[in-house]
């Protein structure tokens, strides 16, 4: 199965911010599709010629992946950065280098300031519906699941925004919706768009 060069133009043409990839590549990953990220990064390094540009969407493609391993299953998040390790390895070993070098992003935060800060989060998400939400959750649970989100899912996961903003963040969830209804199709990807 092959994603030509101009399917990810139509999609880029069609998604013109420069977070086109990262929506591309969330639901490549959805869809097990892990052979396909090469192509994509191609198809990104082609478009960016800056090494620096490079470096900072290879860093935004695999917080992606991160972020939306919660939702689509996390093996799928561990062959998805696996995917776009070796894809850079094999075509920016720079971009790969300087991506190695990196440190987590995830803060040791006080239990108190992680609550706090994913119920922020957790409330830009859910607006009007938060409290809800929750309270469903917390019974659904016996208190586990609401917390879980909260603090784990929330706290420490989404609600970082050095690499991906809460804008960018919310509309992963929003990408993978219509992934459910698409089969990829080879050549006959333009179906896709």
């Amino acid at each position: 199965m092959a994603v030509d060069k101009m399917f990810l133009q139509r999609l880029q043409d069609k998604l013109p911010n420069d977070a086109w990839f990262v929506y591309a590549g969330i639901v490549l990953q959805a869809n097990d599709q892990m052979d396909i990220i090469a192509e994509l990064w191609n198809a990104v390094q082609d478009k960016t010629p800056s090494p620096n540009a490079q470096v900072i969407k290879a860093r935004k493609l695999r917080e992606a992946f991160l972020k939306t391993s919660v939702l689509v299953g996390f093996p799928k998040g561990i062959n998805a950065c696996t995917a776009l390790r070796k894809a850079l390895k094999e075509t920016s070993p720079e971009v790969e280098e300087q991506l190695d070098k990196d440190k987590s992003l995830r803060q040791q935060l006080q239990r108190e300031e992680k609550y706090a800060r994913g119920l922020e989060f957790f409330s830009k998400v859910y607006a009007q519906h938060t409290d809800r939400v929750l309270r469903n959750g917390s019974l659904a649970s016996g208190g586990d699941l609401a917390e879980f989100a909260i603090n784990a899912i929330y706290g420490d996961l989404m609600a970082e925004e050095s690499r991906l903003s809460a804008k960018e963040t919310g509309l992963l969830v929003g990408a993978l919706q219509p992934w459910k209804r698409f089969t990829f199709v080879g050549k006959n990807s333009k179906a896709l768009i």
